[in-house]
């Protein structure tokens, strides 16, 4: 029999999770009716946070919003410290631990924009207020484990909010420290649990990070770097008291590295760099041992960031100070495979994207109407590649391989193209360097095959289908799409002035992304490694075959950019824009108008530059 406060714990917890899944307060108390008073006021404060939609904010009225707060927090910083007050007193603090929990795992989805962090403040504020008489302190000295743990975690999420720009890395600094205390506590404990240490994570070399600014000696832990140059978190998994694995989360990827040493390891020694002292580092102890060497294994498993990356493709570096000004991390370049192609050109793009601050993306694929494809040396290459000092960030393996404008006419199909290009390109990149994503070449989308597939060519969703039954998901780390032909806005799926009575998904943005992503049951992220929409404005006429983009302006061309961006940030299924492109100058009236795409136009103004730079926060 449950007593009478373990009985409130699980309908609580029942509760919470028939919220999530769409359930109404009132169902929910009808279904314990004698739990009712005490559980409505709990449930109707977790239902209004769950409900919290991002707002439409402009960048400038989320900034005064902010400086407000600020300025009202310091004019009251010397107030009492706050207090809980006993609003809930059903609920004990074993509890509150799982509530906070909830409310941290409802807020995780919504922190892909900067209005949504007033929002996780609401929330977190939210979970406080449900405690017995206490202060936040209760949880300080927790450790994963710990029914109050999660309320340590959103206290420090609530403390980042609200402090100035300009001591965030101090205090998330202070936050890496206490991660690193609680290593050092569950190892001495011998318990099994795992520490997520989130933020700015740079590999310094094999066996050293630097997270928030605080260095960690690898080693120590029996493991070793992966071959990145950034990491958003690092998680370190302990087994009964020991070091058993590092896990990162670098690009699309998560990586595994374990320690199979099974030496007793003590915890790495927590120091930032010198001049900048952080006020807690002398609670970190420095273990004498010596570094021992650990057999390293990587496994890699693909999985969705909930992160949009944005970025273009570029002609030169005149403009990737207006590049990283917009919010784009990445730059796209594209090679083609000839056979003898030199790796010192590619290692140039590589560094000049790098030394930049920039990560790159090398989409590679053969010449035009190709006869035949030599599937050996194109692999050898992509390997050699990957095998670089200074390797690219992504790959994308092959494009538009649906047509016999890039793949040898009469022998399109699928089942070849991963048996005998992708499935092997993706071992040999990995081998090489497993933090490489590995995007699979984009089909030319196309409706010209009347929905069938065969040697003469593939429609792109049949030639997904027929990719997707080859087993290419264990393949790839991200599928690739390339949107090039719209005239809509993105939110729209029909009115496309070429579709006639029957629209065809590669006409519209969000039918696309639907389409490509049910082929592949939701369960791998896509990747546009090309999206732009071609405006006429400037040029004399379009080609004849363009025809359909004579209407579209450049302040259209600026807002369905833009908007497209916003949907791909809000869906967890889209993890990459590369917008085609920057800044072409080419334009040919009877054939190919790549300047029509250019987001610069040719009289120097770039419509979309602000609208993107809006949405991306910066």
């Amino acid at each position: 029999m449950f007593n009478q406060q373990e009985e409130f714990d699980i309908a609580l917890d029942d509760c919470l999770t028939l919220l999530q899944s769409g359930v109404s307060v009132d169902d929910c108390l009808e279904k314990y009716p004698h739990l009712s008073t005490d559980l409505e006021p709990i449930l109707l404060v977790s239902a209004k946070v769950m409900r919290v939609q991002k707002p439409k904010a402009s960048a400038g009225s989320v900034s005064n919003n902010r400086a407000r707060m600020l300025a009202e927090l310091q004019s009251n910083q010397k107030a009492e410290p706050f207090k809980l007050v006993n609003i809930f007193p059903k609920v004990s603090f074993k509890q509150l631990g799982r509530y906070a929990g909830q409310l941290n795992q409802i807020s995780i989805f919504k922190e892909k924009t900067q209005i949504m962090k007033f929002a996780q403040t609401l929330a977190t504020f939210a979970v406080l207020a449900i405690g017995l008489t206490a202060t936040v302190t209760a949880s300080a000295s927790t450790i994963p484990g710990d029914a109050l743990y999660p309320v340590k975690l959103m206290t420090e999420k609530a403390q980042v909010l609200v402090t100035a720009d300009s001591n965030i890395a101090d205090v998330q600094a202070k936050h890496t420290l206490r991660r690193l205390e609680e290593i050092k506590a569950l190892q001495a404990e011998n318990k099994t649990e795992n520490v997520t240490i989130t933020g700015s994570i740079s590999i310094v070399d094999d066996t050293t990070i630097l997270a928030n600014g605080v260095e960690i000696d690898l080693a120590e832990f029996g493991t070793a770097a992966p071959h990145v140059s950034q990491a958003s978190a690092v998680e370190v998994r302990i087994e009964s008291g020991v070091v058993s694995a590092l896990e990162f989360e670098s690009n699309f990827e998560t990586i595994l590295v374990e320690n199979q040493s099974n030496a007793e390891t003590g915890i790495a020694t927590g120091s930032t760099p010198a001049g900048d002292d952080v006020n807690g580092s002398d609670a970190i102890a420095t273990t004498e041992t010596e570094a021992q060497d650990a057999a390293v294994e990587f496994e890699i498993t693909s999985k969705f960031t909930g992160i949009t990356a944005l970025g273009g493709y570029t002609y030169g570096p005149e403009n990737f100070d207006l590049m990283q000004d917009i919010g784009m991390s990445w730059q796209s370049h594209q090679i083609i495979w000839t056979g003898d192609n030199s790796l010192t050109t590619v290692e140039n793009l590589i560094e000049a994207a790098h030394s930049s601050g920039f990560k790159i993306l090398l989409s590679i694929s053969g010449s035009e109407y190709p006869s035949n494809i030599d599937f050996e040396g194109y692999v050898q290459f992509l390997n050699e590649i990957a095998s670089l000092p200074d390797p690219p960030d992504a790959i994308e393996i092959w494009k538009e391989m649906n047509i016999d404008f890039s793949w040898p006419a009469g022998q399109v199909d699928p089942q070849v193209f991963v048996d005998a290009v992708l499935e092997p390109a993706y071992g040999a990149i990995k081998q090489a360097n497993p933090s490489i994503t590995v995007i699979s070449g984009a089909p030319a989308p196309t409706g010209f095959f009347g929905g069938g597939c065969s040697g003469q060519g593939c429609d792109d969703d049949a030639y997904l289908r027929g990719m997707a039954a080859a087993g290419a998901a264990e393949h790839l780390d991200c599928i690739g799409a390339h949107y090039n032909a719209g005239a809509t806005s993105p939110f729209a799926t029909t009115g496309h002035p070429a579709e006639g009575s029957v629209p065809h998904h590669s006409w519209h943005f969000t039918t696309m992304v639907e389409t490509y992503s049910s082929i592949f049951n939701d369960e791998v992220p896509l990747c546009f490694t090309e999206i732009g929409y071609l405006s006429a404005d400037g040029f004399p006429k379009m080609p004849d075959r363009f025809s359909w983009a004579s209407g579209t302006t450049a302040a259209d061309q600026a807002q369905w950019l833009a908007e497209a961006y916003s949907i791909s940030k809000d869906d967890p299924r889209v993890e990459m824009l590369m917008i085609f492109n920057i800044d072409s100058t080419y334009f040919d009236v009877n054939g190919d108008p790549q300047a029509g795409f250019a987001i610069i136009r040719l009289d120097g103004s770039c419509p979309a530059c602000d609208l993107l730079k809006a949405v991306s926060g910066q």
